[in-house]
C-alpha cells in the first residue's frame, strides 16, 4: 500500500507515470489503475512492456476485467456503459521508439523489483531520456539483497542537474492483489479485477491471495444480495 500512495498525489494535471521493471507486474498494474484513477483527466500511465494484443488484452483484464478488454479490441460485441467508458487506461511501450517517446514526457519513473534487480545500462537509459522527471520510486526487497541497486539508484538520481526525489519501499512476499470490481461493478478501486484470481491455477496459492485480500480490504454492507447468480438454477 505504501507502494501506491507515491502515486496517488496524481491529482496534478498533465502527470504522466512511467512504470519499468522486471518483475512484481501487479503491482505495476494496480499502481497504474490507481494513478489513473486519482489524478485528473488528463493523467497519464505508459507501461513498458511487450505490446503485443495477447499482453495488452492481458493487462486490462487483469486490470478492470475481461469485458473492457474486449471491448478494447472491438469484440465485446455490446456498448460500454458510462462506467467503461470513463476508464481511464494505460499505454504500453515496448520499441525504442515508443519508450523514448513515453521516458521524455515522464514525470515519475516506477521502478518494479521483486527477485531481480536491473542493470547499469538500464537505469543509465531510464534516466538519461527523461528530461522532465521529478520523482524515481524503486521498489526494492527486505533484507537488502538489492541493497546495492538501491545505493546505485540514489547516486544516479543525486548526480542529475535537477532535483529528483528518490523513494525506496522494501517489501516482503507480495500476496494479494485483488479485487477491484469489474466494470460492471460499484465500488472503491484498490485491486486487481477479479480476473485476477482466475490466473492462480495453484489451489493453494489461490486460497493465500484471496485470504489476503478479505483481510486487508475488510467486508462492505450492501442492501440485499450483490452476487449474480452463475445461472437460472442457483438462485
Amino acid at each position: 500500500i505504501a507502494f501506491f500512495l507515491l502515486l496517488v498525489n496524481s491529482a496534478v494535471h498533465g502527470l504522466h507515470v512511467v512504470f519499468a521493471g522486471p518483475s512484481a507486474v501487479e503491482v505495476q498494474l494496480i499502481a497504474a489503475k490507481l494513478a489513473l484513477g486519482s489524478g485528473a483527466d488528463d493523467t497519464r500511465c505508459t507501461l513498458i512492456r511487450p505490446s503485443g494484443d495477447g499482453e495488452i488484452r492481458q493487462c486490462l483484464s487483469l486490470m478492470y476485467g475481461r469485458d473492457v478488454a474486449a471491448d478494447y479490441f472491438g469484440d465485446g460485441g455490446e456498448k460500454p456503459d458510462d462506467r467503461e467508458a470513463d476508464l481511464l487506461l494505460p499505454d504500453f511501450a515496448s520499441s525504442g521508439e515508443s519508450i523514448g517517446a513515453a521516458l521524455s514526457t515522464a514525470d515519475s519513473i516506477v521502478i518494479a523489483c521483486e527477485e531481480q534487480g536491473v542493470d547499469e545500462s538500464y537505469v543509465e537509459t531510464l534516466l538519461s531520456n527523461s528530461p522532465k522527471v521529478e520523482k524515481v520510486a524503486l521498489l526494492s526487497r527486505h533484507g537488502g539483497k538489492l541493497r546495492s541497486l538501491e545505493e546505485s539508484l540514489r547516486r544516479k538520481c543525486d548526480g542529475l542537474n535537477r532535483d529528483v526525489a528518490f523513494s525506496v519501499v522494501r517489501a516482503g512476499t507480495l500476496v494479494g492483489g485483488g479485487p477491484g470490481p469489474d466494470s460492471d461493478a460499484q465500488g472503491e478501486e484498490w485491486g486487481l479485477s477479479k480476473y485476477y484470481y482466475d490466473t492462480k491455477y495453484d489451489l493453494q496459492d489461490a486460497q493465500i491471495t484471496q485470504a489476503m485480500d478479505k483481510f486487508t480490504l475488510g467486508a462492505r454492507v450492501v442492501a440485499g444480495d450483490p452476487h449474480r447468480a452463475p445461472n437460472f438454477f442457483s438462485r
